[in-house]
């Protein structure tokens, strides 16, 4: 697992990576360069290049299809090319989800080091999609159609969100690095949902002794002993440490959601410059679905893969904690890794350094 990371963080994170993944978007061929004959820092093993050129090779062929798609509903009045756009799109966010990003490097990363439930990683791919599709709409529509701006600079204002997610993304591997430190981050926390317990005990006992003339004990009651009135109350309360843990998930689904995807941005500005734009929103929620479903699996796989090694590796209770507090602040620190690069890669695309 951390292979494919590493080798996704340097395939994106290098001015080769990030060219060769956006070259053919939409159909577009780039030019060839200088700078493509130049070996890239980190080479995949032979089976993840495989994996991943054949999802690149089926995100170029879903590139022209849908070039093509959209000439053809601009130029007709029927439904079915706005449906096949839409379709397209959908698949087109599994594949391209599948390649190389940041969402699936810090996803994996956060459930590895740290106890989460498979709701929470389900739900943290959908939130990552979402917000990217959402970041993506707000884009193009705000800097195209309010305040009528190129491609050239949507795209320009795209990478500087894109540095803002990076930057973020280093303050909360930062802050989660702290918060393990200090002791204070659900990465070791047990269980999702806190028990409490109101135990109230009624003990009623009465003693009538007073005939001892006739040494009676008509009025000797023992029925103080009641089972009736041992009550247990149990109240079911979800702890402080689960809300933060669902708070700081929420979070970060949405620092790593704030870069918007460049296959909806490509898309919506091809569908706004042909007077298709609502189809472009809507073709840009079904490619966030598709997108999803990919970063959700990962999700669940690294759920999965913490979940069995503690299975397989029964350690003591105070073993046991230390290593989840030290592969804990691992992740946190590898998060935090992954933002510096990438932050310094895009700073790089934007000139400044």
């Amino acid at each position: 697992m951390l292979t494919v990371m590493f080798a996704m963080l340097f395939t994106l994170a290098s001015p080769q990576g990030a060219h060769a993944q956006t070259a053919e978007l939409l159909g577009r061929r780039s030019a060839p360069s200088d700078s493509a004959a130049t070996e890239p820092a980190y080479k995949m093993p032979d089976w993840l290049a495989n994996i991943v050129g054949g999802a690149m090779k089926v995100q170029i062929q879903l590139n022209r299809e849908m070039t093509a798609t959209l000439r053809e509903a601009k130029q007709g009045n029927s439904w079915w090319p706005a449906l096949s756009i839409i379709a397209l799109s959908f698949a087109y966010g599994v594949f391209h989800a599948a390649g190389p990003g940041h969402g699936k490097m810090v996803t994996s990363t956060y459930f590895l080091s740290r106890d989460a439930g498979w709701k929470q990683g389900v739900a943290m791919g959908a939130l990552i999609a979402a917000t990217q599709a959402v970041s993506a709409i707000a884009l193009v529509g705000i800097l195209g159609l309010v305040f009528d701006l190129g491609p050239a600079e949507i795209t320009r204002n795209g990478l500087l969100l894109e540095l803002a997610s990076y930057a973020l993304i280093v303050v909360m591997g930062g802050y989660m690095c702290l918060r393990i430190a200090q002791g204070r981050d659900d990465c070791c926390d047990h269980g999702p949902i806190g028990h409490t317990h109101d135990h109230n005990h009624h003990h009623n006992h009465s003693h009538d002794h007073h005939e001892h003339d006739g040494h009676s004990h008509d009025g000797h009651d023992h029925a103080g002993h009641l089972a009736e009135a041992h009550s247990h109350d149990h109240e079911h309360v979800e702890p402080k440490a689960a809300q933060t843990g669902r708070y700081n998930a929420i979070t970060s689904a949405i620092i790593v959601g704030l870069r918007p995807c460049t296959g909806s941005i490509l898309m919506l500005l091809f569908t706004l410059a042909n007077g298709l734009f609502l189809v472009g929103i809507v073709a840009a929620f079904a490619m966030a679905f598709g997108v999803a479903l990919t970063v959700s699996a990962i999700g669940l796989a690294a759920i999965g893969i913490r979940f069995g090694s503690q299975k397989l590796f029964s350690l003591p209770p105070v073993w046991s904690d230390w290593i989840r507090r030290i592969v804990g602040f691992g992740g946190a620190a590898l998060i935090t890794l992954f933002g510096v690069i990438l932050f310094l890669s895009a700073s790089h695309q934007m000139g400044w350094i």
